[in-house]
């Protein structure tokens, strides 16, 4: 007796191919979008670390000091949405 590939077989085994597909399509698209995301957020960083000097050089006083103390003895740095 020969063996032989059913409808229903087939068709069952088409969803399932079909649905896995759909799946790695999905994942292959949020990657796409991670790795966009990634390379637009690394551009912002670098034009944004750019111009840091003429950022702090144009800054009042205080945010200059606001930038560097947060009221202990421990410098640190506040980030804040840029202008730029």
């Amino acid at each position: 007796m020969k063996w032989r590939i059913t409808e229903n077989y087939y068709d069952k085994k088409r969803k399932e191919y079909r649905a896995k597909q759909k799946e790695v399509e999905t994942k292959m698209s949020k990657l796409r979008f991670a790795d966009e995301e990634y390379y637009l957020t690394s551009e912002y960083i670098l034009k944004l670390s750019s111009k840091a000097g003429q950022l702090f050089e144009s800054s009042e006083q205080k945010e200059k000091k606001d930038t560097f103390e947060d009221g202990t003895s421990e410098p640190c740095v506040r980030w804040q949405k840029s202008p730029i």
